[in-house]
């Protein structure tokens, strides 16, 4: 992680800890830092994904992000709390993932700030359940209008196995779609999940955070966080990634 990262990441974070995601910018200038941040890391050229030299430069657990169809931005681990994995960008933007489920956010026009699941998310269940007859309900709160206290209601549609691959490695995940509405602002959206087929560790996931984007975010794990308990149990029951 550079000097630049750490400092703006951990900056983000601390409000992040302290203010509840109060981050007191206008909405004109998020979009203009947004802009700039899913621009940020682009590889050979026109190509989209990071390259593998940008990963293994950088001793820290990092994912790829993308908003909608732009190029991957490059976001690291910078903080562990509670289960809770708190990833920065080099410009401050910060997303905090639980088991690979996004739970708050910062640094976007419309951002997550926090919530609450009133069920057993289903990522953070053993790779062998049914999911598709388990209902997941969370309660969502959000700045500025759209206020707090949201229940969403959501399902799991699996949609079989796919080959993904990430760093120039190929294997077999599954495909769950994730149908979710939240009644209180007449919003509706599916995310889509990519877990592996043996372990259910979650590499990749496409999510909607707020009415306020109008694309959802897609992360990839490029290099796995120690601390995610859900990678502990994926890296006992294979080889190393």
């Amino acid at each position: 992680m550079t000097k630049l990262l750490k400092h703006t990441g951990l900056a983000a974070l601390a409000l992040l800890l302290a203010t509840g995601c109060q981050i007191g910018q206008d909405m004109n200038k998020n979009w203009q830092q947004f802009n700039q941040i899913v621009n940020l890391v682009r590889s050979g050229g026109s190509h989209s994904s990071i390259a593998r030299g940008t990963v293994e430069a950088n001793p820290f657990a990092s994912m790829g992000f993308r908003y909608g169809n732009s190029p991957q931005a490059f976001i690291s681990l910078a903080q562990s709390q509670s289960g809770q994995l708190f990833w920065a960008s080099r410009d401050g933007l910060t997303i905090v993932t639980e088991h690979g489920r996004i739970v708050q956010t910062v640094g976007f026009p419309g951002n997550l700030t926090g919530g609450k699941s009133t069920t057993k998310d289903p990522l953070s269940l053993p790779h062998s359940t049914d999911w598709s007859e388990y209902p997941f309900f969370r309660i969502l709160d959000f700045k500025d209008d759209l206020g707090y206290g949201h229940h969403m209601e959501c399902s799991l549609k699996d949609l079989g196995a796919e080959e993904i691959t990430i760093l120039g490695r190929t294997f077999t995940a599954r495909k769950f779609a994730e149908p979710c509405r939240v009644p209180t602002l007449k919003w509706s959206f599916e995310n889509t999940h990519w877990l592996d087929a043996n372990t259910g560790f979650v590499w990749r996931t496409r999510q909607w955070i707020s009415p306020g984007l109008k694309k959802p975010i897609e992360l990839e794990v490029l290099r796995p966080a120690a601390e995610d308990p859900a990678w502990q149990i994926h890296s006992a029951l294979t080889t190393a990634y």
